[in-house]
């Protein structure tokens, strides 16, 4: 039997739920959500990778899953519905059913109500339901972004800019989904528009017709520091900022709570504009940069390759045994995802020597099979070439680099060779 005090000690994963572990859920008194999978049901597979990464990214001991089989003993599986998965919430003193649609955007503004303390359920309304007050429908699509401009795409579980490439107009094939962390929080309105002239992904997508005219992925760049009206929570970020090292839990930053709900924007990404999950390539830049290492780490069969442009992270041993399993063929191939790494020697803000040492104990994994390199591009400089950011622009020479692309486009999640569904020239995007 399992300990009520027992709970919080468990190890972050989905746990599974039977009688015993009913009992000693309903004693702790704490909140948890619970997925009930029952023998008949023809869907229950469906959203088990969410509810994975909801096992991997939120506090130990809160998610769990039920097989509602005959003679299980578990008392919450009366009555359920044959049709589909059925999801609930112990708020410590009842159980509560999941009353909305069930995809992956409703179910991750239910599950982060479900477990968060009741002050910050409370604040800005950030997410859509409370409880079993969710919505009983999806929210109404909203207006595509027109192909080849970066575009606010509204109503999403982060505020995100969306880019769609000209062959989303045709959806013949499913496309590519490029998704980039930004590094530090930026200064002003997330919703309107970045104006700056210079490189990196949002520049050139933003100023460089020539580059967004062959940008060949859906590109999704979510903000971790704003509210859902897009305004940056700039008191909360100064004051983690005078606190020191980026947050690891909470809503601002590359935390678990906003990595599930990058899952969920993914999610509704391949389901709107055509994309095509088994080519999610994962990129960010300085503290977005550690955001690949740390997601990549939780989920790395979800991704097709990881691309961290000069990351400010220290690996850890964890960390990369994460980043590449111990197995046999195709589930080796499953969760070793292909790494290529940039950064500059001449950076003065997130030091070279940490990325030297995350791609020397990566090739050193015995294990990694050669169709998952490690590639790194380190720049003997990179801009700008004086100043407090000095060599910290790496992410202008990394996403100018047309090699990149055409390597990612030759890449599916597990190893195997994409079909090609777009050629790019062989010379730089410029």
């Amino acid at each position: 039997m399992i300990a009520a005090a027992a709970i919080a000690a468990l190890p972050h994963t989905v746990h599974n739920f039977d009688a015993a572990a009913e009992a000693a859920v309903t004693r702790a008194r704490r909140p948890v959500v619970l997925k009930l999978d029952s023998p008949r049901c023809a869907q229950c597979a469906a959203l088990d990778e969410l509810w994975n990464t909801a096992g991997a990214q939120l506090p130990a001991g809160t998610v769990w899953r039920a097989s509602c089989l005959d003679g299980s003993g578990v008392a919450v599986c009366a009555n359920g519905d044959a049709s589909g998965p059925r999801f609930m919430t112990w708020d410590g003193e009842n159980w509560r059913s999941f009353a909305g649609v069930r995809d992956a955007q409703n179910l991750v503004s239910w599950v982060m109500a479900a477990l968060a303390p009741t002050s910050a359920a409370a604040e800005d309304d950030n997410d859509v339901c409370r409880g079993d007050q969710c919505a009983t429908e999806s929210a109404p699509p909203t207006e595509p972004p027109e192909p080849g401009r970066l575009r606010v795409w509204p109503g999403q579980a982060l505020p995100t800019l969306v880019f769609l490439p000209a062959a989303a107009r045709a959806r013949a094939a499913k496309l590519p989904i490029f998704v980039y962390l930004h590094g530090t929080p930026p200064g002003g309105r997330f919703d309107v528009l970045p104006r700056s002239n210079g490189g990196g992904l949002i520049g050139n997508l933003l100023h460089n017709a020539t580059f967004a005219s062959r940008f060949p992925f859906i590109a999704l760049l979510p903000c971790s520091c704003c509210d859902r009206a897009g305004r940056p929570k700039l008191a909360e970020i100064d004051a983690l900022k005078r606190a020191g090292p980026p947050p690891t839990e909470g809503d601002i930053g590359w935390t678990p709570a906003n990595l599930m709900r990058l899952e969920a924007l993914v999610e509704v990404a391949a389901r709107e504009f055509g994309g095509d999950r088994s080519r999610v390539y994962l990129t960010g830049q300085s503290y977005g940069g550690k955001g690949v290492w740390d997601y990549g780490a939780q989920r790395p069969s979800a991704f097709a390759a990881l691309v961290p442009v000069c990351p400010a992270a220290q690996p850890s041993p964890d960390l990369v045994a994460a980043l590449c399993c111990d197995s046999d063929g195709d589930a080796q191939r499953r969760c070793c995802p292909p790494i290529w790494a940039f950064h500059g020697a001449n950076d003065v803000r997130a030091d070279v020597r940490l990325t030297d040492m995350w791609v020397d104990a990566l090739r050193a994994q015995p294990h990694r099979p050669a169709a998952s390199p490690v590639r790194y591009s380190r720049y003997p400089e990179a801009p700008p070439t004086s100043g407090e950011w000095e060599g910290h622009g790496a992410d202008q020479l990394a996403y100018a680099d047309e090699e990149l692309y055409e390597w990612l486009l030759g890449l599916s999640a597990g190893g195997g060779e994409a079909q090609r569904h777009h050629t790019l020239e062989r010379r730089a995007i410029s």
